[in-house]
C-alpha cells in the first residue's frame, strides 16, 4: 500500500480573500507526488489547513462563501493524488477557529467538516454507527453538524483512525487537544480491531505529544496536557505495529535530511527508546509498543525575516480591521516545505520525506533515504 501525507498547509491572511489562493507548496507537493508514484492507494491531509484571518493568536469568523471556494480548490488538488480520490482529512486548532465567531451574515460553522458536505462519505464512505465518537460543539450547536473526534475506516484491508482535536477547547484561545471522552472511544476500539497487538495500524491526528526537532532534541508538545499525553499513549500501548501520524509542529525547526529522524519508538510503557540513527536493537523489539511519526509540513513558522524562508510572491491586500493593503510575506511560496510518503509491505513499513523548495539541501532533487520499521 501507498499513503503519501501532508499537513500545515496554512492558507492564511490574503490567500483567502475571494478568490482564495492554494498555496504553491501543496501545489508542489500533489504534482510531485503524482510523478514519483502515480497515485498513492490513500492520501491524508493533516490539519491547519487555514490560519491568520486576520490574527494567529484569536478567534475571528471567516466568511463560509470563503471557507468553501478554500475548501473546494484543497480537496480538488488533493483527490488527485490518490486512488478514487480517497483523502483522509483531520482537523488542526487553526480550522476550528476560523470557523468560530458569528456575524450578521456568517453563523459559526465547521470549518473542519470534510465528512457530512464530503468528499470522505463519497470517497472512503459512511461512517456507520460503533465506528466514530461524534459531538455537537457546545459554542454552535446543531447547526454546525456532528464533529467526528474520533473515527475508523478500513481501507484495502488497513486500518486506518483518525481523531479530531475537541472543538470547545480550541475555540477563541487557540489552544488544542483531544477529548478524554474520544480517547477513551480510540482505546476500546484499537483493543477490539488489533486484540493480539499485532495489525498493521495507522492513527491521524493533528497534536504531537513527542517530536524532535531538526537539531535532534526531543521534547513534548506545549499543547497537549500530562493527563492527555498519558491517555493517548495508554491507547497506543501494546500494538506494536501502531504509527501514529501527526502535524502541527512544521517549518525550518523541523526540517528532515534523514528520514528515520521524523519517526519515534516507545516502549510498552510509553518511554521514549533511544534509537541513534534510527537503529532499533533485538532486545529493544521485544517491548516495543508503539510508534509515532511526523508527516512534515508544507509552510515554514513566520520569522523576523520572512524572506529567508518564503519567495517574495506574497499576496498584498485589505483584511477585516485594515484600512489600506499590506504585503504578507508568509502567503508566499515556501522555500522549505516536506511532507511524507509511506509504503507498506507484508514484513515492513517504509517512510520517507520529499521536499518542495528551493533551499539548499531540502529541493526536490534531495530526497532523504528512506527508514524502514520491521512489522512486528
Amino acid at each position: 500500500m501507498k499513503i503519501a501525507c501532508y499537513t500545515d498547509i496554512h492558507n492564511q491572511q490574503t490567500m483567502l480573500n475571494m478568490p482564495t489562493v492554494l498555496r504553491q507548496s501543496a501545489v508542489a507537493a500533489a504534482e510531485q507526488t503524482a510523478a514519483e508514484w502515480g497515485k498513492a492507494d490513500i492520501s491524508i491531509v493533516g490539519g491547519d489547513n487555514i490560519s491568520d484571518y486576520p490574527y494567529w493568536d484569536r478567534s475571528c469568523a471567516l466568511p463560509y462563501v470563503n471557507w468553501l471556494d478554500i475548501k473546494g480548490k484543497l480537496t480538488e488538488n488533493f483527490k488527485r493524488t490518490a486512488v478514487g480520490g480517497r483523502v483522509l482529512y483531520v482537523s488542526g486548532n487553526n480550522d476550528l477557529i476560523l470557523g468560530d465567531l458569528p456575524t450578521a451574515d456568517n453563523p459559526p460553522y465547521n470549518a473542519c467538516d470534510f465528512y457530512n458536505t464530503g468528499p470522505m462519505k463519497e470517497t472512503l464512505g459512511e461512517l456507520t454507527e460503533g465506528e466514530y465518537y461524534g459531538v455537537y460543539a457546545k459554542s454552535k450547536g446543531k447547526q454546525a453538524g456532528i464533529y467526528h473526534l474520533a473515527f475508523h475506516y478500513t481501507v484495502d484491508g488497513t486500518d486506518f483512525f483518525g481523531i479530531n482535536i475537541d472543538p470547545d477547547e480550541a475555540f477563541n484561545n487557540h489552544d488544542c487537544c483531544y477529548n478524554p471522552e474520544s480517547l477513551e472511544w480510540l482505546k476500546h476500539k484499537l483493543s477490539k480491531t488489533d486484540p493480539n497487538g499485532d495489525k498493521l495500524i495507522f492513527v491521524i491526528g493533528h497534536v504531537s505529544a513527542t517530536v524532535r526537532r531538526t537539531d535532534g532534541t526531543v521534547l513534548y508538545d506545549c499543547d497537549m496536557d500530562k493527563k492527555r499525553q498519558k491517555a493517548l499513549k495508554e491507547a497506543f500501548a501494546g500494538h506494536k505495529n501502531l504509527f501514529y501520524l501527526y502535524g502541527h509542529v512544521h517549518g525550518q525547526d523541523y526540517l528532515r535530511r534523514h528520514s528515520w529522524e521524523g519517526v519515534l519508538h516507545f516502549d510498552i510503557s510509553g518511554r521514549l527508546m533511544e534509537t541513534p540513527g534510527g537503529i532499533i536493537t533485538a532486545e529493544q523489539k521485544k517491548s516495543i509498543g508503539f510508534h509515532t511519526v511526523h508527516m512534515g509540513g508544507l509552510r515554514p513558522f513566520a520569522t523576523d525575516r520572512p524572506f529567508e524562508y518564503f519567495e517574495n510572491d506574497g499576496i498584498a491586500g485589505i483584511l477585516p480591521g485594515t484600512e489600506k493593503a499590506i504585503a504578507y510575506e508568509s502567503t508566499g511560496t515556501p522555500k522549505v516545505a516536506q511532507y511524507l510518503l509511506i509504503e507498506t509491505f507484508s514484513d515492513r513499513v517504509v517512510f520517507s520525506y520529499r521536499n518542495t523548495g528551493t533551499m539548499q539541501g531540502f529541493t526536490p532533487d534531495d530526497k532523504p533515504e528512506k527508514y524502514e520499521v520491521a512489522i512486528l
